[in-house]
Formats: structure tokens, sequence, C-alpha cells
């Protein structure tokens, strides 16, 4: 993480001489303290001041000054979403055993909640943060950097970052590369890929696996077929399997999220086809009901648990070290191989 040129915190100070007036004003003012007579006029410019100087009271200031509140946060787009449920366990182990308590908050991938949420925890006076960053993610997260406190980005990238950052991901390239090819293995040859389209790099790459793999093989793109959803959940999932099947007819179909796979396998059974017999299915991603399914399904597992105990580890030697060089941890998929995919035949 860089040192150089960073934004000095404003204080109080700042805001009062802003302002032109006492810091004792300033204070009566950003705590609305009932007890004291503050014009209107003269309290507009003191909110104004602290707006343009972006300044943010640190209410635990006083008992903590020079301490460190053994406080982390982790920020994650989605906490109905198994995947960062298991981040979030990974994270909170490390952070326990380290002394630390961790905070954590959900965004819906909504860069407004983000942005309010890493104000508020800054103000909080939070040691560190772990970020599954939204598509605004560079943005939101430059108040962190202008303060100098220590981040870690799991799972996606900081879209259009311009500086080095410590971050914990997954090859997902990699994941649906060794998927499709499993299936080529296995003889089939009509390919489908329920792709979530998505400006998140790491989603796209998703789809460069896949066709990483059909253009290996000398298989005709055409051969293969693609239906996309711009949002990711069961009921686009299953209305993306209507689309397709009205459409093509594949005998092996890769689901780019496993939200995506459970409306898929809810509409194949809905319409009667059967899961090797008729239609070969690999889900990415490793949620309970692909273990516990009749037949169970196979997948492509990603170390969700490993992410966050990884990051959290990044994160503390980060607070200890803040001048080491930004580290990137890429971990490697592993596809469980399971009862979800028929053998046509063997090369």
């Amino acid at each position: 993480m860089k040192n150089s040129n960073q934004t000095k915190t404003p204080t109080i100070r700042d805001v009062a001489k802003a302002a032109g007036t006492a810091v004792s004003t300033v204070s009566y003012v950003l705590n609305n303290d009932p007890n004291k007579y503050v014009s209107k006029d003269l309290r507009r410019r003191v909110l104004q001041a602290a707006k343009e100087l972006n300044y943010h009271p640190n209410f635990l200031a006083r008992s903590m000054k020079g301490k460190k509140r053994r406080v982390l946060a982790i920020i994650v787009p989605q906490f109905e979403n198994v995947f960062f449920t298991k981040v979030i366990n990974g994270a909170e182990h490390i952070s326990y055993e380290n002394g630390y308590m961790l905070l954590f908050c959900s965004t819906f991938d909504d860069p407004i909640r983000e942005k309010n949420f890493i104000t508020n925890l800054i103000a909080q006076q939070v040691d560190g943060f772990l970020i599954t960053p939204t598509i605004e993610g560079w943005e939101n997260s430059r108040i962190i950097r202008d303060r100098n406190i220590p981040y870690v980005v799991l799972d996606r990238f900081l879209e259009d970052s311009d500086e080095p950052y410590d971050s914990v991901s997954f090859d997902n390239k990699e994941g649906s590369y060794l998927a499709t090819k499993h299936l080529f293995a296995l003889g089939h040859r009509k390919l489908a890929y329920i792709n979530w389209e998505s400006p998140f790099s790491h989603l796209k790459q998703r789809l460069d696996g896949f066709w990483k793999a059909v253009d290996e093989a000398g298989i005709p793109r055409s051969d293969c077929f693609i239906v996309s959803g711009r949002r990711v959940n069961t009921e686009v999932g299953y209305q993306l399997a209507q689309s397709l099947f009205s459409q093509f007819n594949p005998t092996a179909v890769l689901a780019s999220h496993h939200f995506f796979g459970e409306g898929l396998v809810t509409f194949l059974r809905e319409t009667g086809r059967a899961i090797p017999e008729d239609i070969s299915v690999i889900v990415y991603g490793q949620p309970s009901w692909v273990r516990l399914n009749q037949p169970s399904f196979t997948c492509i597992h990603q170390p969700a648990q490993e992410i966050g105990e990884l990051g959290a580890k990044a994160l503390l030697n980060r607070i200890a070290n803040p001048n080491l060089p930004c580290k990137n941890f890429i971990l490697k998929p592993n596809l469980i191989i399971r009862d979800s995919v028929k053998t046509l035949s063997l090369q």
C-alpha cells in the first residue's frame, strides 16, 4: 500500500477554521447539543465546512487515542450467498484467534450502501477492512487509502484501480476451463453455458475459461450456446434455462453460478429431463444442495473459507507491517466429480 501523497485526515480544528468559528461551536453543532444556541447561518457554515473537508467525527477518539481498537470490518455483497457466509466464517476464525473482533456488513451490491458502510466504520475507528467491492468499489474505498487504513480485497477486483493493493482471489478462468475440459473428455460436444452478464472482470474470466477449453478442443463456437442474465438468483436461472432449451438441445450445461444452477435443476425436473440420463450438469460453486441431491452434482469448488482466512491473515500482516509490498494471492480451483455428468464416449 502506498504511503506517499496521503491526504491528511481533517480535524475538528480544520472545520472550525474553514467555518470561521471556535472548535467548541463546531462540537456543539456536530453533536447537535440542545443546550447550546448556534445561529442557523453559523450552523450551516459548520455543516458545509465539515462536508467539504470530508470530516467525520471519531466519537471514540478521546478514549482510544494512540491505541488500536482490535476491531476489523468485512464488507460483502450477499449475506444470503453461502460462498460469502464461508468467507466471513474464515475471516472471523482468524480474527478471533488473534484477539480481534470482526464486524460484517452486506452491501447487496449497492454502491451507496458500500460508501455509507465505509464512512461509518471509519468513524468507529476500525483497524482495517476486508472488502468484496461493488462495481464502484475503487472510488468508494478512496477514503480508506486517503487515511492510510489497511485493507485487503477479497474474491473480486477493484475495477479501474490505478495502484496496487493486497488481495485474495480465485482463478475463475481455470475453474470453468477444467469443467469444460471434463465434459469434452466424457464425449460431450454440444455444450451450453449459463452466463452471469456482469461488469466484474472475475466473472468475465469464467466465460473466458469456457471458450478456452472449446477452442483447444477444436469445437466450433457455433456448436455451443450461451444464455446470459444480468441478475443472479434462482428465478433468473430458471428463466434462462427456459430460454436455453427453447432454442438449443445441449448434452451438457455449465452453470456459471450456483444460483443459476439451482434454477436450472428446478427447470429440468419440472420438464421431466433426467440428470444425467437426458442432460448433464456442472455447477460453479458448492452449496450444500449439490451434495445432498440425487444425483449429487459435479461442481467447481471455490475455497471460500480459505479466502476468508487468508484475507484476514493478510490484513493482520498489513496492520503489523504497513510498508511491505502488496501481495496478491490467487487460489486454485478444484473440480469435484460426482454423478451429474453422463459419459457419452471416451476419447
